[in-house]
């Protein structure tokens, strides 16, 4: 390796390092200085995690890096996994989940998608009194959309419990993402959603397939009545992320 490019390396590796200490500052200071009220009931549900407290959090894409500066909420009862795709995109949300103590699960459903589901297999037949944060839309979209069913197989195996989290407020910072990626405005006031949306019941009773929809549309009419009580405009379902040669076509 040359001297200026090894040189070049080193300056990248300040910038992200940098900017992901920017990032952490900015996710504290909306934890701290936010007015949060935390729901947990929105459907009628609302379970106890039960013996073996294992739990599958679902996060809509557009949502997960809002979620970051909330997971130390969690933290005292769970060890927390959080899943996120393998390339330089995350990496700004990898060491900010890892400042706050949680673990990686590496892969997507586009890159490393079978490790990814030996690990969180491993991690359900090892451990207990543990969470796994999940953007199943992620990370190409379709926007609030559950594409694949193999996390409801691993539930039905091991009793994992469905949860829906959601952070919002009237206040935020939108940006111009395919899925409209957001955060919370410092020293705003909003709401934090911790729902149940798959009962016991159900998990036993409907296959992988029925349960992902069913978990769908019930993650989505919590996001758009999340919305309404933050008087912010409806969603629809479908964006999806272009690539290079589709935008190139638009």
């Amino acid at each position: 390796m040359s001297v200026n490019k090894a040189v070049k390396n080193f300056i990248i590796r300040q910038v992200w390092r940098i900017l992901s200490y920017i990032l952490l500052l900015l996710l504290l200071l909306i934890r701290f200085s936010c007015r949060i009220k935390m729901i947990y009931d929105v459907i009628g549900v609302n379970e106890d995690v039960g013996e073996n407290g294992r739990v599958f959090y679902f996060l809509w894409h557009k949502s997960g890096t809002a979620t970051i500066a909330f997971t130390k909420i969690f933290q005292k009862n769970y060890d927390m996994y959080v899943t996120l795709s393998n390339n330089k995109s995350t990496l700004l949300m990898r060491f900010a989940f890892r400042a706050l103590g949680c673990f990686i699960i590496d892969g997507s459903r586009h890159k490393g998608y079978l490790g990814s589901v030996k690990e969180i297999l491993n991690i359900m037949s090892c451990k207990k009194n543990v969470a796994i944060c999940v953007t199943p839309d992620g990370p190409r979209g379709p926007d609030m959309q559950i594409q694949d069913a193999t996390l409801f197989k691993i539930a039905k195996r091991y009793g994992v419990q469905i949860r829906f989290l959601c952070p919002l407020s009237e206040n935020i910072f939108e940006f111009n993402t395919w899925e409209k990626i957001y955060l919370l405005k410092p020293f705003s006031r909003g709401f934090l959603l911790n729902q149940v949306v798959i009962t016991k019941d159900e998990l036993e009773k409907f296959s992988p397939d029925e349960l992902r929809q069913l978990c769908e549309e019930r993650m989505f009419e919590a996001f758009s009545r999340l919305r309404k009580m933050c008087n912010l405009p409806n969603v629809v379902q479908g964006a999806v992320k272009k690539s290079r040669y589709q935008k190139e076509r638009d």
